[in-house]
């Protein structure tokens, strides 16, 4: 009787401990996947729903602008020195480039040059306001910010603005 008791107790013991051993190697490792794939879910989840606010955003926004055509080209470009001296900026050339063609768009693109001197705060102020411009759909191409030595805190700033024209 004592042996089958023993029998019995070891049998019992290395079920337990082959059930430790499954979930110590098997189950853990799974879970803490599951648990790893859970927060990309989620991240991945939160990013969608982010882009999917910044897409609705950016259609209210060009949604809410009309494009103007290359014979009112002058109405934006006051409507960018106009927003520019509202923040202190001395513009000090503003030359428009010749219009871009866009295959298979019903748009084009004029890009300006414009050179500037203005405080760097001022500066990040008038480009953050052009967004909101009205009259037209305008983007920032590039953008080239120099310290001036002599007149501190000024900087120099050359910049390519692509204001968006209706063909036609």
């Amino acid at each position: 009787m004592e042996l089958g008791k023993r029998k019995n107790l070891k049998i019992i013991t290395g079920a337990f401990i082959t059930i430790g051993l499954v979930v110590v190697f098997v189950y853990v490792p799974l879970l803490n996947k599951a648990q790893k794939l859970q927060y990309e879910i989620s991240k991945i989840e939160n990013d969608t729903h982010l882009a999917s606010d910044l897409i609705q955003k950016k259609n209210v926004i060009v949604n809410s602008r009309s494009l103007i055509k290359q014979d009112e080209v002058v109405l934006i470009i006051d409507a960018i020195t106009s927003t520019g001296k509202e923040f202190d900026i001395n513009f000090i050339s503003i030359s428009p480039k010749e219009v871009e063609r866009l295959p298979d768009m019903p748009y084009s693109r004029m890009p300006i040059e414009i050179n500037a001197a203005s405080e760097y705060k001022d500066l990040g102020l008038f480009l953050g306001a052009l967004r909101t411009l009205n009259k037209s759909v305008v983007t920032l191409k590039s953008l080239d910010i120099k310290r001036n030595e002599e007149v501190l805190p000024l900087v120099v700033s050359t910049f390519t603005l692509e204001v968006y024209l209706k063909d036609g």
